[in-house]
């Protein structure tokens, strides 16, 4: 992610800068201690500082109907940074809940196999609980669903498999029906929105 909105940017400045180069150093007006230099370099720096917002004010393009610019690409570069970190602030609090969940349902039943034993009520709440979380995560949230784990234990698949095995082993216990259900939510949500073989997906080796 980080790499995209730098590259966003990057592509903002290298825009904006194409666009100045004709109007520099000929129509710019240089300040105090800023010497001219390449044209394109000095456009590059011009795009740069306006796309950052800092507005140094050491190089100003002196055609009134080429001023709007500056503003312009400030605004653009500024939504830029405001929706990367938004995004940021959106999809790490989803992975994080996806992860935890997973590396909890590891750690409580990776010594039982495929035949776990009954689970303390509370604990099958909370993995339901939890799963509702993950499933509202991938409605809000679709990307996440493409991000795949370096770590076996923070996968959502196995885990997924994991939690089948607890309903199966004692389906007619109530907080196992209560868990049934929001796997049976999860995987519909999956499926359609992800295609019949999403669960699979969230298995992976990588993100």
């Amino acid at each position: 992610m980080l790499l995209t909105v730098v590259a966003w940017l990057l592509l903002l400045i290298a825009g904006f800068a194409l666009i100045l180069v004709p109007l520099v150093p000929e129509g710019a007006s240089y300040g105090s201690g800023s010497p001219q230099g390449i044209p394109f370099v000095d456009a590059l720096y011009l795009s740069a500082v306006s796309a950052s917002t800092l507005g140094l004010g050491d190089v100003v393009i002196q055609d009134p109907s080429w001023r709007w610019l500056a503003p312009l690409e400030g605004l653009l570069g500024f939504g830029v940074i405001t929706a990367a970190i938004t995004w940021l602030t959106q999809i790490y609090p989803a992975l994080s809940r996806r992860r935890s969940l997973s590396l909890d349902v590891w750690t409580t039943l990776e010594d039982y196999g495929a035949s776990p034993p009954v689970q303390p009520s509370s604990v099958v709440r909370s993995w339901a609980t939890r799963l509702a979380a993950v499933s509202v995560d991938l409605v809000q949230n679709t990307e996440t669903f493409w991000f795949r784990e370096n770590d076996p234990r923070l996968s959502l698949g196995p885990a997924l498999r994991r939690l089948d095995d607890v309903v199966a082993a004692n389906p007619d216990i109530e907080e196992n029906r209560q868990l049934q259900r929001s796997l049976k939510v999860l995987r519909e949500i999956m499926r359609s929105q992800y295609g019949p073989h999403a669960a699979s997906h969230l298995a992976g080796n990588r993100e």
